[in-house]
């Protein structure tokens, strides 16, 4: 099991040309998730929105600002190197950028797809219809057509 409690990842931008400022930017604020064994997880969202830098901190590859990920009741960020290397056999983070995704496909085809192949839930329990499973994780089923 792989939970994240109270997430917090700045980064430091730097000065840009003509006068554009740097500073920190959050790229992940206060975010909370358990992962059970078997279960898999996708983030979707738009460009910047932190889905990397999540997926690198469950994987202990980003330290968090604040925070705690845990695999197995231990903090990544402390397992050894035999503890590291199991988590790594369960975990596997898939990076990607939007040119990895059809663009012509809906919310609805793409979930739809995942769930006639089984890949949301090893036990078959669970929405079969993506406009139940977004309301299942608590967004509105109309998204299902966008």
């Amino acid at each position: 099991m792989i939970t994240a409690a109270e997430l917090v990842k700045d980064f430091q931008l730097p000065r840009g040309r003509l006068g554009r400022r740097g500073g920190p930017v959050r790229a992940v604020a206060g975010l909370t998730l358990q992962i059970m064994p078997g279960e898999v997880v996708g983030l979707v969202g738009p460009a910047g929105a932190g889905k990397s830098t999540v997926g690198l901190m469950l994987a202990g590859r980003i330290v968090p600002d604040a925070g705690v990920v845990s695999y197995n009741g231990s903090d990544v960020q402390s397992l050894g190197r035999r503890d590291r290397a199991a988590m790594r056999d369960e975990l596997q983070v898939v990076l990607g950028g939007s040119d990895d995704l059809p663009g012509r496909r809906s919310v609805r085809q793409v979930l739809a797809s995942a769930l006639a192949s089984g890949s949301t839930r090893g036990d078959g329990a669970g929405p079969q219809d993506p406009a139940d499973l977004l309301a299942e994780v608590g967004l509105e089923a109309s998204l299902a057509e966008s």
